[in-house]
């Protein structure tokens, strides 16, 4: 069986996650169109990619991991979302909120 990578993670080609449009920058940030938040937290999560990982493979997104919405703009979503690795959850990062 062939192996592929997505998102820096090694998975076996026929288990591999499809994460749509996201795409990785770095170790810590990920860019996505707006149709894909979805996918963040139905997909690009520990629960969720490391039963497909390979062996001997880590689910390698780090907590506090910005994923950024290209098309936050033009389709009237939150620009940025932020992975919290103890609850394996992405949230909404809204600007400004508590900086009073």
């Amino acid at each position: 069986m062939s192996k592929v990578i997505r998102l820096g993670m090694m998975f076996e080609e026929n288990d591999a996650p499809d994460f749509g449009s996201i795409s990785r920058i770095e170790r810590g940030e990920f860019v996505l169109l707006a149709e894909d938040i979805d996918e963040l937290n139905s997909t690009l999560t520990k629960d969720n990619c490391e039963p497909l990982l390979c062996e001997n493979e880590a689910f390698d997104v780090p907590s506090g991991a910005l994923a950024f919405v290209a098309d936050w703009k033009t389709e009237g979503t939150a620009r940025v979302y932020i992975y919290e690795a103890s609850s394996d959850t992405w949230y909404e990062f809204v600007e400004g909120e508590g900086n009073e």
